[in-house]
């Protein structure tokens, strides 16, 4: 049945970071499913219009707000480390009082300011959904949404792509996450019913709040491959390995694969590794000290459509990951984007949990920290190389993974909302 539902989020394209692509996609499966969708978000121009909204933009509603910044200026001693434990901040630790201020002076997120002009404006509306959909980060979408619901007197459902509270990246201060826990609490108890994209995230929001948890993993879109099938190889001559994103500043290592490469010695005719993002310049100084920095490029980053067309045309995907113990719990929607590339993926760092699990149970690549492994499957993989490209992966390997298949467990915890 058809059903009028509000798409609750405080980043949505075209002004979004490129990542920014599963409200999109959900947004327009929803409107190919024949509901009637409109989409709430804040209007951040702080992106370039570089993310197709996928759904026409007169049912999209951009409120303008200022995004919250910092309350006094870190030095680089307070800044946060990637998987660090958070603790009790005092006034007697190096920055720790600034710091704490300046995590407190944010909740949720930088974005929060944007929840009073959406709400204004989603009020003022002659339309009203029979079913509200958050979906963050930033979690401000499901204060936003928890108010609106209240207003309304309509359900809503809340996504958590990554956890709010007791989130691994956050590297909060005790006292700030506990902060979080309270402004989660608030919002999430008024949920109907959460979705997660892990099974291990929807563990632990099934103990948290006990009501009904669906987990919908990322998934990848086939029609955004559709046209690449037969790109050509992106190095004729070269076996390439490519990696487009983020490392956070190295936290997201590919030191294994630089080991590996110093102890294989290739021909620098016949492999390059790619880095295309906004901190390459880290990968490629890891590189120079690993003594292999002939064998590595970097380039500043790329639109999401050019993403895609070198990923397709790449030989080998390389999959980063922290290697703290919570990461066994996030799978990445890069990997599912590599799935529909259908390139065989290379993944370091955290060797357990979801993500690796579906690497090794699929078949498409390796998942190894040793430089000695890595270097033996290197070495494979180069005398397998053959017209100019290795072999695409068998189209079997992505069976049930694409978005669509995913979002239809969202659909149905929608559908459950109201009586037959």
């Amino acid at each position: 049945m058809s059903r009028r539902i509000l798409i609750v989020t405080g980043l949505y394209p075209p002004n979004a970071p490129t990542a920014t692509v599963r409200a999109p996609k959900f947004a327009r499966f929803l409107l190919d499913r024949g509901h009637d969708v409109r989409v709430l978000s804040g209007q951040n121009l702080q992106f370039p219009a570089a993310v197709d909204p996928e759904i026409p933009t007169e049912r999209i509603t951009a409120v303008p707000y200022v995004r919250r910044g910092r309350a006094a200026p870190m030095t680089e001693a307070d800044q946060p480390k990637p998987g660090a434990k958070a603790s009790v901040e005092t006034a007697a630790q190096p920055g720790g009082l600034r710091r704490l201020i300046w995590q407190l002076s944010y909740l949720p997120d930088p974005h929060i300011t944007w929840i009073e002009p959406a709400v204004e404006a989603a009020l003022a509306w002659d339309w009203k959904p029979d079913a509200i959909f958050s979906t963050g980060p930033p979690h401000s979408s499901h204060m936003a949404a928890a108010r609106l619901s209240r207003a309304w007197g309509v359900p809503f459902v809340a996504e958590l792509r990554d956890l709010w509270a007791d989130n691994i990246y956050q590297n909060e201060s005790f006292i700030a996450n506990g902060v979080n826990r309270w402004m989660e609490r608030r919002a999430l108890s008024k949920a109907s019913a959460l979705v997660a994209v892990t099974e291990g995230s929807a563990e632990i929001l099934a103990r948290r709040y006990g009501k009904p948890v669906v987990c919908a993993a990322n998934g990848y879109d086939p029609a955004d491959f559709v046209g690449l099938e037969d790109v050509p190889a992106l190095d004729a001559d070269r076996l390439s390995i490519v990696h487009a994103g983020s490392t956070y500043n190295g936290g997201r290592s590919p030191e294994p694969l630089l080991a590996a490469l110093a102890l294989l010695k290739p021909d620098p005719a016949k492999l390059v590794v790619h880095f295309w993002g906004e901190d390459s310049h880290v990968p490629m100084a890891m590189a120079e000290r690993a003594g292999v920095a002939h064998l590595v490029q970097a380039h500043p980053p790329i639109g999401r459509g050019e993403v895609l067309r070198i990923e397709r045309a790449a030989d080998i995907l390389l999959l980063l990951r922290f290697s703290t113990e919570g990461e066994k719990h996030v799978v990445a929607g890069k990997l599912y984007e590599y799935i529909g590339a259908r390139r065989p993926v290379l993944c370091h760092g955290q060797q357990e949990g979801e993500a690796a699990d579906i690497i090794r149970r699929t078949g498409i690549g390796l998942v190894s920290n040793d430089p000695a492994t890595i270097a033996d499957w290197l070495s494979q993989k180069l005398a397998e190389r053959a017209n100019g490209r290795l072999p695409d992966l068998p189209a079997g390997a992505a069976d049930g993974l694409t978005r669509a298949a995913q979002f239809e467990k969202v659909e149905a915890v929608l559908a459950g909302l109201f009586p037959r």
